[in-house]
């Protein structure tokens, strides 16, 4: 974490921003090609999707411990609503009958 020091003569100041890490977590995702895949979401502190990073996501970890855990999280989007991305660009959630109809 950075940390920032002011020295003005005998006063010395230091700051240490405090740094929000977004909640996260796995989501299934329906695309223009009428696949499904699996990204992540982050959102904000209401719990409203923020943001999302539309990479495909692969199961990696340090050792298989980590890898389990990953997967674990991976499965849990399947409980989820299926979300898809919005003719404005927003992330919404699909309808089951939508995804049937495909």
């Amino acid at each position: 974490m950075l940390t920032t020091t002011w020295t003005a003569g005998f006063l010395t100041v230091s700051f240490t921003p405090k740094v929000t890490e977004m909640e996260s977590n796995y989501r299934v995702l329906w695309n223009e090609d009428e696949l499904y895949t699996i990204i992540e979401v982050y959102y904000d502190a209401d719990g409203n999707i923020e943001d999302w990073d539309d990479t495909v996501i692969a199961a990696i970890g340090a050792d298989f411990e980590d890898l389990t855990s990953e997967i674990e999280k991976m499965a849990e989007a399947i409980e989820l609503p299926v979300l898809y991305i919005t003719e404005e660009g927003e992330l919404a959630e699909l309808e089951v009958e939508e995804a049937e109809e495909a």
